[in-house]
């Protein structure tokens, strides 16, 4: 009998890091030959697929755990060998758990030994569940962002104030079909047009300063000003407009019945205040009236009775209370 001792002290030794490497990592290794019924594997690949620790297992046996539909672990038909990347549902051969796997692998030739299958598998079911519930979030997202807009479209083109989006030099870049129902407008008559050209000419100077306010930052509210339809008339509109980055959102409200009840309001306190005016002249030009036309009666009697001296002084009185009328009558 003759034979030779060789030293694999250090073999076993990376051996034996390998093994805690792919435990750690979970990471579990395979080989298979080509035309064999078995594959070698790791204690870490059994523990994957729910098996008792072995260093060799079937393929069927291996294969019969993944998920119809899914690749299998060995793919041993001729002329699809199952390189690369591929992930796939296991489940468990002890509890019936499902979980998922990833598999890489290569095929490799080595002369006289045939083919080999060498590949690792390893365990992605978390990533997989963030995978999910992150497309869940992302459509239920899309939804909400869905249901926005169309609620968002709802209220721009359904409603009665005017909507408007303009640049920061005044150009119009988007309105509502408020605009068609209020002034006459259609979009291509206003959009791309500058919106000091719309203004009543007595508002212009207001608008500028207001525009030099809205380029600094500062938002605009409660602000009327007239616009002209289409028709050439001018209808008052309260505006509010706020900036954002390199544009500005609007919203402008049909307020001209409010203007012209407020001017019919104006005219009737005017012609009240009129009213107590005049009534107030009224009374005191009668008082001085009275003080003539009593003065006078007073001078009539002193003279028929002959007593002229005193008549005199009643004509003073008279006179007085006419040159007070005519005062008045100056203020």
């Amino acid at each position: 009998f003759t034979g030779q001792l060789t030293d694999v002290t250090e073999q076993k030794r990376v051996e034996e890091q390998l093994r805690i490497a792919q435990t750690a990592g979970g990471v579990g290794t395979f080989e298979h030959t080509d035309g064999f019924g078995t594959v070698e594997v790791s204690e870490q690949f059994c523990h994957l697929l729910g098996l008792q620790p072995t260093d060799s297992l079937p393929v069927r046996t291996i294969n019969a755990l993944v998920r119809e539909g899914d690749p299998p672990v060995i793919q041993v038909s001729d002329g699809a060998r199952g390189e690369g990347y591929s992930q796939l549902r296991v489940r468990r051969a002890d509890d019936g758990g499902e979980r998922w796997l990833a598999r890489r692998g290569e095929h490799r030739t080595d002369g006289e030994l045939g083919g080999r299958f060498i590949g690792v598998i390893y365990d992605i079911t978390a990533s997989k569940v963030a995978e999910a519930k992150l497309l869940e979030l992302t459509r239920t997202l899309e939804d909400k962002v869905e249901e926005r807009t169309r609620e968002r479209d709802r209220i721009w083109n359904r409603a009665r104030d005017l909507f408007f989006i303009v640049s920061l030099d005044r150009t119009y870049l988007s309105i509502n079909p408020a605009w068609s129902d209020v002034l006459g407008y259609s979009e291509a008559d206003v959009v791309g047009k500058d919106s000091a050209a719309f203004l009543h000419p007595d508002d212009a100077a207001n608008s500028d300063e207001r525009a030099a306010w809205v380029r600094q930052g500062k938002a605009i509210e409660n602000l009327d000003l007239r616009l002209r339809a289409k028709d050439g008339s001018y209808r008052w509109i309260n505006w509010t407009i706020i900036p954002e980055g390199d544009f500005c959102y609007g919203m402008g409200r049909d307020v001209t019945d409010r203007k012209e009840l407020e001017e019919q309001l104006r005219q009737s306190q005017k012609m009240e205040a009129v009213g107590q005016l005049t009534g107030g002249l009224a009374h005191d030009f009668n008082n001085m009236l009275t003080g003539i036309i009593g003065g006078m009666d007073m001078a009539q009697r002193r003279i028929a009775q002959g007593r002229t001296e005193e008549a005199a002084s009643f004509m003073d009185m008279a006179s007085a209370a006419a040159t007070r009328a005519a005062a008045l009558t100056h203020r």
